[in-house]
């Protein structure tokens, strides 16, 4: 795992990236947080309310004199209205789970960033271990192929494993480069016989 994260250019990138981050001051982060937190109730009030005047129109097309028709149009203007509103609801939303997702990678790549190389040398706790595996893996799938071998599915965050670097002009590295989309996935096989033996050794 740590040999893809070390190959991986996304994984660089991101770092590269998170750090400029750490550039912005927080408190702006945690003042947009609010202003959009703010936003999204102020919207979710107004759809209740949009809701509720559907709603009493619905009942004047039983209740009252007034023309079909015209409660109709009414109530179509209000359903573009709240299709409208519900379409700001989900991009303030967005906005607050991407700031929030962008806190928690900053946090990890504060911890573990820049040591991932020295990983390997270091006596980590179970519980920095986990937090590690957290912040690069959601998922790893164990398969018992026989008593001495076991192969593992790594399935990543994000597409680390087997990307790659192209330059736009080799000769001119001002020119910038594009991040050839890897794989979220990698197997891994185990020879758990091995393992035995070293733990006994």
């Amino acid at each position: 795992m740590l040999n893809v994260l070390e190959e991986s250019h996304l994984y660089k990138e991101n770092f590269k990236n998170t750090t400029l981050a750490f550039k912005e001051d927080s408190g702006k982060r945690e003042a947009r947080l609010k202003i959009n937190q703010k936003e999204k109730n102020k919207i979710k009030r107004l759809i209740t309310k949009i809701d509720n005047a559907i709603s009493d129109q619905e009942v004047a097309k039983v209740i009252t004199s007034k023309s079909k028709s015209s409660i109709e149009q009414t109530i179509k203007a209000l359903r573009k209205e709240r299709d409208q509103q519900e379409e700001k609801l989900e991009q303030v939303t967005n906005a607050i789970e991407n700031d929030k997702k962008s806190d928690v990678w900053v946090d990890w790549v504060n911890k573990f960033g820049e040591s991932v190389a020295n990983l390997r040398k270091e006596d980590l706790l179970d519980k920095e271990k986990n937090e590690f595996l957290r912040g690069v893996v959601y998922r790893i799938v164990v398969e018992e192929i026989d008593t001495q071998e076991q192969k593992l599915t790594l399935l990543f965050n994000q597409a680390y494993y087997n990307d790659s670097l192209v330059w736009n002009d080799v000769n001119k590295k001002s020119k910038g480069y594009t991040l050839k989309r890897g794989k979220k996935t990698k197997k891994v096989s185990i020879n758990t016989a091995n393992l035995k033996k070293k733990a006994y050794s």
